[in-house]
């Protein structure tokens, strides 16, 4: 029988006032030369949802707790071998997509830099096929880490061969959702003690030079690379490449300040909410011109904003105040389960988690590879059964029995 052992930061609603209470106060700083002055209503209905995230949670766990819900005693070791099993299944499906993709696209976008073409990781990949791939390699990459953990033998090649894939790929979105999921997984069985600390430390020092070298290294090889001095105060442009990072985690809310500063216009539908839950073919036919964007930029090369503007620009802001909380209510929910030892829920808590760390820079709550993962977790769910029944069956409870089925 195996337990959950979750830290204080895998808690949903401590991470996301840990991602945006700081994100408010940096942008105070006024730190790049496109900066738009920070609107104090807008700061307050931040702080508004980093209090209402704690409420549900609290609320969640009074409901929960009343109705003498305490959860597994624990996540039986046949269903973390269940998990193995499907996940090595799951891969090969998994890297017969990635070989479609590679050869639909003629290559990988490392290849394209290296030789100097003009084509970039946009250019990667079947339109909606390759997005649903890579939300299998998030369900393979949460697996790995969980099996790992609790000390299931894996092929270490799958590890392997996900690191590179992301790699080659020069997607730094791809690249960090990869992190985060495996951050949430362990997260979830390990205490905040030193050394998890350190590694927890280790791995943020790592992404930092990851995506510094990334961003130089695909700037410079479609020969438009800028410095960060051609977008920071001089006193800060002098930390170089590592300052992209503030300019992914700054520039989205600053869209906002800027929008909201131009008015918003609300249609009261989910037009913009609802758009990359569109297969790609389909929304680009749909959202051309002014409505591709939910907001106007205050600068056009920082097109992103986090996932509030889509939300408020469908429903104003009151309207997103409902649809916001009635969804924190939702991740507390599965967050409690998961603490108390579901798998399942463990699964979906992990994308939660991660969307609700780049809730700054977009709206990944909307987006497929977020609203399926719940099917993936299904289909995991029935084969997991059926496994459990089949090994029952034959009594075979030891693992070295269990073993040599693979």
């Amino acid at each position: 029988m195996i337990k959950t052992n979750p830290s204080l930061l895998s808690n949903v609603s401590f991470i996301y006032c840990l991602v945006w209470l700081p994100l408010v106060a940096i942008t105070r700083l006024d730190l790049f030369f496109f900066s738009v002055r920070p609107d104090f209503l807008i700061e307050l209905y931040i702080v508004f949802f980093i209090l209402s995230f704690f409420v549900m949670y609290g609320l969640v766990y009074f409901i929960f707790s009343n109705r003498g819900g305490q959860g597994a005693l624990g996540i039986d070791d046949l269903e973390i071998y269940a998990l193995r099993s499907f996940t090595i299944k799951l891969f090969w499906v998994w890297l017969a997509g990635f070989c479609l993709n590679v050869l639909f696209s003629g290559g990988l976008p490392i290849i394209w830099v290296l030789l100097g073409e003009s084509r970039t990781y946009s250019d990667f990949g079947i339109p909606t096929f390759s997005g649903m791939f890579n939300m299998v390699r998030m369900f393979i990459l949460i697996s790995l880490v969980i099996c790992m953990t609790n000390k299931v033998p894996i092929p270490k090649y799958i590890a392997i061969i996900m690191a590179l894939s992301l790699f080659s790929e020069l997607n730094r979105a791809a690249i960090m959702l990869g992190l985060l999921v495996v951050m949430a997984s362990f997260l979830m069985f390990n205490k905040l003690k030193t050394k998890n600390l350190l590694k927890m430390l280790g791995g943020v020092l790592l992404f930092i030079i990851i995506f510094a070298f990334i961003a130089e290294f695909r700037e410079l090889g479609r020969g438009n690379y800028n410095s960060p001095s051609d977008y920071f105060n001089e006193d800060v442009a002098g930390l170089g490449a590592s300052m992209y990072i503030v300019l992914y985690y700054v520039t989205p809310l600053n869209n906002l300040y800027h929008q909201y500063s131009l008015g918003f216009d609300p249609s009261y539908t989910p037009f913009f909410t609802l758009n990359t839950l569109l297969p790609t073919v389909i929304r680009d036919q749909i959202y051309t011109g002014d409505t591709v964007y939910s907001v106007n930029f205050a600068s056009e090369v920082f097109n992103t904003t986090p996932y509030l503007a889509n939300i408020i620009a469908d429903f104003g802001m009151g309207g997103a105040s409902i649809i916001i909380v009635v969804m924190q209510f939702l991740f507390c929910y599965v967050c409690i389960r998961a603490n108390r030892n579901s798998l399942s829920h463990l699964l979906m808590h992990c994308m939660i988690w991660s969307a609700t760390v780049l809730s700054v820079f977009t709206n990944l709550y909307f987006a497929l590879i977020f609203v399926l993962f719940p099917v993936l977790i299904a289909i995991f769910s029935r084969y997991k059964r059926r496994y459990i029944k089949y090994h029952l069956t034959r009594g075979e409870r030891a693992f070295t029995e269990i073993e040599k089925d693979h």
